[in-house]
């Protein structure tokens, strides 16, 4: 009796341990995949990025990383600058200090799809936690997922897959 009580106790102890190797795994792949936002706004310099990451962040009850709050000190900063001195367009004034300038026509919000992006996001993060799939297994239930067609799922993968992965 007390050995089979030792092999039960053995195997809810492993058992234990795996679930918890798992949820560090997993963490370490969300970390890495919020983090890989940071390099999307590098490249396009839209801050709704950092945005997104700091709201994922705080979903996960992850730390928030030096380079969101570095984003956020500097929104500060640039804020306060108006302070003394009230601009006459405060709207324009805002969006500059979050520096949600569009740089062309539309604005932060058009320059990208956020559920584009989104998709890739769980696309890749699909593909590290188990690296032995390939994408064309994940289109159809990352469709249906989304509500989209396949090649929308397949246009989000090819526009922003590469830039994610590197």
């Amino acid at each position: 009796m007390n050995n089979i009580d030792e092999r039960n106790l053995e195997s809810r102890l492993k058992k234990i341990l795996d679930d918890e190797r798992a949820v560090r795994d997993l963490e370490k792949s969300l970390v890495k995949l919020i983090a890989e936002q940071n390099e999307v706004y590098k490249k396009n310099s839209n801050p709704l990025y950092i945005w997104q990451a700091y709201s994922m962040y705080r979903e996960v009850d992850l730390p928030i990383p030096d380079w969101v709050y570095e984003y956020l000190d500097q929104c500060s900063k640039n804020l306060m600058n108006h302070w003394d001195n009230p601009p006459k367009e405060p709207a324009k004034a805002i969006a500059k200090s979050l520096n949600m300038v569009s740089s062309g026509r539309g604005s932060v919000f058009t320059e990208t799809s956020r559920r584009d992006l989104n998709i890739a996001f769980f696309m890749a993060g699909s593909l590290q936690m188990d690296p032995k799939l390939k994408p064309d297994q994940l289109y159809d239930s990352l469709a249906k997922s989304f509500g989209v067609s396949r090649s929308t799922v397949q246009r989000a993968w090819t526009e922003w897959g590469k830039e994610i992965k590197e």
